[in-house]
């Protein structure tokens, strides 16, 4: 039994608690809040939210939980209970474990303000009966509302005038953190809301400030409300007291049209306007009427008012005296304004009609113009005269012009006393009219007086102008002619005056000179009276006798008759029928020389005396004739040689030159005769091409071998013989040869063409760039002025051109150009400076281009030389305007110079660094590199092409395909100095191989201050200071050297910019491998130094002997270079195989191996 007992005990408390295990709490598994779209929120504000309960088990629907919340966490203070009201929702197994319900968040709920709130749920059963424990949710609600404030409760307008307008502000600010909504503003009248919607939105913590105006044409006072409405706030509307006066002052004026009727513009005419300040109702809310001022828009001075300003009490009046004074004729229909201080009415208006009439006369004539017909002022024998006067100012216009002829100066009693005058009707845009005077008066003298009537009919004649004239239609008697100065068969020149004496006609009865011009004729009588070659005026106070100065000109020289014959005042000619005559000798002409022969007896044998015959012909003889000649193209004479009258001849004389002055440069020469009254002809002229001082060009023919080249001393000049590129020469012909071809020129002299022992080029810049060089058989004939690339292996060779004819020298000579390159000549057998040449179609600069070795600038072409010569089109010629050389004729005593490209720096900003190459005998100097003041961007002016190039060359250039032009490559690439920091990219080239290209910088002009000046090799990763070394050295290569270089100047920052990686100063004492390695037969040793020192260079073979001494001596900081082109320093050619070179400096060695290859 003590056993059993423990047993039954624990079998009773087991069965004891299973009921209790049966009714378990219910247990809250999730709170949720749901906004109207169905949404799960944890934030809301006012409005509507649900809020949902899911329990463990399905409970009791008759129970609903109790929902608290706070705002604080643990619920100790300010707990409230959520007012949810819902309902249960069954599952699927008709159990109820979802509880929904809603609440509609307010200004007022909760009361506890905005926040984020914590809830607690308990009162739930379960369906079985047990209530659930108060349970804490893990959800949370931030509830954020909407809150309105206004700044003001009321608004005060206080008074203003009626018409006035008067704001006051108000603002409205939410406080919340939810977006306020303002649905309507309601304003009462006469207060207006202007400056916003009547709904808007207030973001939170915003504001908005409205407007309200107070406005009213009628006079009131007024107090009201305007209502803000906001649907989701509580209360919904807010009101703001409005209140304010409006007061002032009523205009009225009457009557509402003033009416004048006519008026006359001598007289006035007065009417009056009432004008009142109406009363209000009631009294307080009226103001004094102030009247500042009373116009009209019709023309000023036309109406006057009195008086123009004054103030009205309310209720009281003012009449306005209203005076018309009319100016013109018009009729006038306009307003008068009243202004004042009642501001819907401040420019109140009424109607005035008024017509003014006028009866003046029109004004008198003025800027009366006649034409007389003749050349004296009052004279006249037209049967009408025509008068022309200014416009008359008269309103009504001119109706018509009257006038009145009479003998004695009585002017007009009427208008219709018009003696022997009349009248012409007008319209308004005529202001001239033909008086008539044949058959109305006689001749002699008379005045007349001239008047307008004006279109109202009004008459001028009281103020008509008077002018007068004489009237004579009958010619004057005949000219007898006098003594003259120089008698017929006396000759006289320009240097004496031809004066004859005339004895004029007198009128007995009137006792005057009836004549008041001479004129006179050359040589015919004339067909009428007008056609005259002169004329005299004679003076005022004449007599009966004038003499009369005839001035002659050269149309007179020779034997002439000359005819006399007059004219009167009034235009009257005497008959020239009857004209008098006489005859005089007049020399004022140079003698007239002329040629014989015909241009082609203008040639000269070469050596031989040339002879001509011209013809000098003049009116009184001559006196001395004389030659003058010159070499071709020269300036200074050789002494002048009489000439001899041929005999049994009056004017034919013989031209002799003697032999030594035909040479094979050409002849000038040019005739000077003289007449016995010392005037002086230069002659003779010639229909081709002659100069003012009428220099005639001969053509000197060559005959048998030709010419050939000669130097100053006149020894035959050989051509250049060799066969490296430096030996081609430009060659050319300066005659005009009577067989062009290669043959003939060339052959006979160096033999059968044969390419391998000479050579010629010629080049073709209108031709393809592919096909531009010809050579031998395919070149083009010789010409002059054209030139040709010429090599060959034989020496002492002279080239004689074979027969021919010099170029005509008086004549400027013409070449057709093609842009691009051409290769030129002077056509001339004589130097001619490049000032002698100009180009037609083409604005480029000239720049002769002579090859020596390579390419130099040169100013001066030379006989039997070539240039090449760089031209582009004008912008303004056409594309297929053709571009000319103009050469003139003109030779020059110095010889052919290199040009000095240092005169072209001039500003002292401009600067330039001139780039030479050389490589054995092959050189290119002049490239440069600079700024100038007046460059512009790409191509312009100051470049200059790099010339083409021909057989193993040496070139220097720019590359700017970017530019246009009809060249890639350019000498010269000048900038702006606008930039103090540049860089230029330079190509080098050369076709000479095993030979080392050295270049040098020359340094012209200013360079920036502080600027350094570096050379960067990217192939060699080389950079060389040229400032401290200006020779820079290209290793020999056994391949054709095309080689990429830049040339920079600015700061040493910039230069290490632009180096890259390649170290400008270096830090370090560095030597580097030799380029290239192996090498043949040349090689490029590279060291650095990273401030000035002493250094040696030298070549060691395998064993350890010295076998050349490369550098020794100081040298700048910065790489430095030394060339070894395999020989030692007997200058001895050695073997292939190893070499170690040492370069020392400082103490310290470094040593490295090389390879050369054969």
């Amino acid at each position: 039994m003590k056993r059993v007992q423990p047993m039954l005990c624990a079998l009773l408390v087991i069965v004891g608690v299973m009921p209790l295990k049966a009714q378990t709490r219910p247990v809250m598994t999730n709170l949720v809040f749901i906004n109207n779209e169905g949404n799960v929120i944890t934030k809301t504000g006012l409005g509507r939210v649900v809020v949902e309960i899911t329990f463990s088990t399905a409970m009791d629907q008759d129970v609903e939980p109790v929902i608290e919340f706070s705002l604080d966490d643990n619920f100790n203070q300010s707990v409230l209970t959520f007012p949810a009201t819902g309902g249960w929702t069954l599952q699927g197994d008709n159990n109820a474990r979802v509880w929904q319900g809603d609440v509609n968040i307010t200004t007022n709920l909760p009361s506890t303000g905005d926040g984020v709130y914590y809830f607690r749920v308990n009162g739930a059963r379960s369906a079985g009966g047990s209530v659930m424990d108060t349970t804490k949710a893990n959800a949370v609600l931030e509830i954020c509302r909407a809150s309105i404030t206004i700044d003001q409760k009321s608004l005060d307008f206080g008074t203003i005038l009626r018409g006035e307008a008067s704001i006051r502000n108000i603002v409205i600010r939410n406080r919340g953190c939810e977006p306020l909504q303002i649905n309507d503003i309601r304003v009462p009248a006469p207060f207006a809301l202007i400056n916003s919607s009547r709904a808007f939105t207030i973001q939170p913590g915003g504001f908005v400030t409205l407007a309200i105006r107070m406005f009213s044409n009628t006079r009131l006072a007024r107090q009201d409300s305007m209502v803000i409405v906001a649907n989701k706030l509580r209360p919904r509307e807010y009101p703001v007291f409005l209140r304010g006066v409006v007061r002032g002052p009523e205009i009225g004026v009457w009557p509402s049209v003033l009416e004048f009727g006519k008026v006359s513009i001598d007289s006035s005419a007065v009417r009056t306007v009432l004008v009142a300040n109406i009363p209000a109702k009631p009294d307080s809310l009226s103001d004094t009427l102030r009247v500042t001022s009373i116009t009209t828009n019709i023309r000023k001075g036309t109406f006057s008012f009195q008086p123009e300003q004054f103030n009205l009490a309310p209720g009281d009046t003012q009449y306005v005296r209203v005076t018309f004074t009319p100016g013109q004729p018009a009729s006038n229909s306009g307003r008068i304004y009243f202004s004042n201080n009642d501001l819907p009415r401040r420019l109140i208006s009424i109607v005035v009609r008024a017509t003014s009439e006028d009866n003046s006369p029109p004004p008198p004539v003025t800027g009366l113009n006649v034409s007389w017909g003749s050349r004296f002022s009052g004279y006249t024998n037209r049967d009408s005269l025509y008068l022309c006067w200014a416009r008359t100012t008269d309103p009504s216009g001119v109706s018509q012009i009257r006038w009145k002829f009479t003998r004695q100066p009585i002017p007009p009693g009427s208008n219709d006393d018009l003696g022997s005058g009349g009248f012409v009707s007008l319209d308004s845009s005529t202001t001239c009219a033909w008086l008539p005077l044949r058959g109305r008066i006689g001749t002699g003298y008379w005045y007349c007086y001239i008047w307008f009537v004006d279109g109202r009919g009004n008459s001028g004649y009281r103020t008509a102008v008077r002018t007068a004239l004489r009237y004579d239609n009958t010619p004057p008697g005949r000219a007898v002619i006098g003594r003259a100065s120089f008698p017929y068969g006396w000759w006289f020149n320009e240097r004496r005056s031809y004066r004859v004496r005339i004895s004029l006609p007198v009128d007995q009865a009137k006792r005057y000179v009836d004549a008041a011009e001479v004129r006179w004729a050359f040589n015919r009588r004339p067909a009428s009276g007008e056609a005259y070659s002169g004329r005299y005026i004679i003076p005022g106070n004449a007599g009966s006798t004038v003499e009369v100065p005839v001035p002659l000109t050269q149309e007179q020289c020779g034997e002439n008759e000359i005819y006399f014959w007059l004219a009167d005042s009034a235009g009257n000619v005497g008959e020239v029928s009857t004209a008098s005559s006489t005859k005089f000798t007049y020399d004022a002409c140079a003698p007239v020389i002329t040629q014989t022969t015909g241009s082609r007896n203008r040639i000269a044998e070469a050596g031989v005396a040339f002879r001509d015959t011209v013809k000098i012909t003049d009116d009184s003889g001559v006196d001395t004739v004389w030659v003058e000649y010159r070499f071709g193209g020269a300036q200074a004479t050789e002494p002048p040689q009489p000439l001899a009258r041929i005999a049994g001849t009056k004017d034919s004389f013989e031209v002799v030159i003697p032999a030594g002055a035909i040479t094979r440069r050409g002849v000038e020469y040019r005739i000077i005769a003289r007449d016995s009254l010392d005037h002086q002809a230069i002659g003779p002229k010639t229909s081709t091409c002659t100069t003012g001082d009428a220099w005639v060009a001969l053509t000197t023919r060559i005959g048998s071998r030709g010419i050939s080249r000669i130097d100053s001393d006149g020894r035959p000049v050989p051509l250049a013989a060799g066969t490296s590129a430096g030996s081609y020469q430009l060659f050319s012909v300066p005659l005009q040869m009577e067989n062009p071809s290669i043959d003939s020129v060339l052959a006979d002299d160096l033999g059968p063409y044969d390419d391998k022992q000479w050579r010629i080029f010629d080049y073709l810049p209108q031709n393809s760039e592919n096909n531009r060089w010809l050579e031998g058989k395919d070149i083009r004939s010789f010409k002059h002025g054209r030139a040709y690339f010429l090599i060959t292996r034989k020496e002492d060779i002279i080239i004689d051109s074979g027969p021919g004819a010099t170029r005509r020298t008086v004549c400027p000579d013409t070449l057709t150009l093609y842009e691009g390159w051409n290769l030129i000549a002077t056509p001339f057998n004589f130097p001619v400076h490049k000032d002698a040449l100009s180009l037609i179609n083409s604005s480029s600069p000239v720049t002769l281009r002579s090859f020596e070795a390579g390419w130099n600038i040169t100013d001066v072409m030379m006989p039997w030389r070539g240039y090449a010569l760089y031209v582009t089109r004008s912008e303004n010629a056409g594309n297929l305007a053709p571009i000319r050389l103009v050469i003139q004729p003109r030779a020059t005593t110095s010889r052919a110079n290199k040009a000095v490209a240092e005169s072209r720096v001039s500003a002292p900003q401009e600067w330039q660094i001139r780039i030479g190459a050389r490589a054995g005998d092959l050189v290119d100097n002049d490239n440069y590199a600079g700024v100038r003041v007046d460059a512009r961007r790409g191509f312009d002016a100051l470049e200059m092409a790099e010339p083409p190039v021909i057989g193993e060359y040496l070139r220097v250039a720019f590359p700017h395909p970017e530019w246009q032009q009809p060249a890639r490559l350019f000498s010269t690439d000048f900038r702006s100095a606008d930039a103090e920091e540049q860089t230029w990219e330079f190509t080098v080239s050369s076709m000479r191989t095993g030979t080392p290209v050295t270049l040098s910088f020359d340094f012209q002009g200013r360079l920036p201050a502080g600027a350094t000046v570096w050379l960067i090799d990217d192939v060699a990763a080389m950079a060389q200071d040229l400032r401290g070394n200006p020779e820079y050295i290209i290793p020999a290569s056994e391949k054709p050297l095309h080689r990429t270089l830049k040339l920079v100047v600015g700061s040493l920052d910039f230069a290490r910019d632009q180096a890259g990686e390649i170290d400008l100063l270096p830090e370090t004492f560095q030597v580097f491998q030799n380029y290239p390695n192996p090498f043949n037969p040349e090689t490029a040793i590279r060291f650095s130094l990273p401030r000035a020192a002493e250094v040696s260079v030298r070549v060691y073979d395998q064993l350890g002997r010295l076998v050349r001494t490369l550098v020794q001596g100081y040298r700048a900081p910065g790489t430095q270079v030394a060339i070894w082109d395999g020989r030692n320093d007997a200058g001895q050619q050695v073997a292939s195989g190893v070499y170690v070179y040492t370069v020392t400096s400082a103490g310290r060695s470094f040593s490295r191996k090389m390879i050369m290859l054969k």
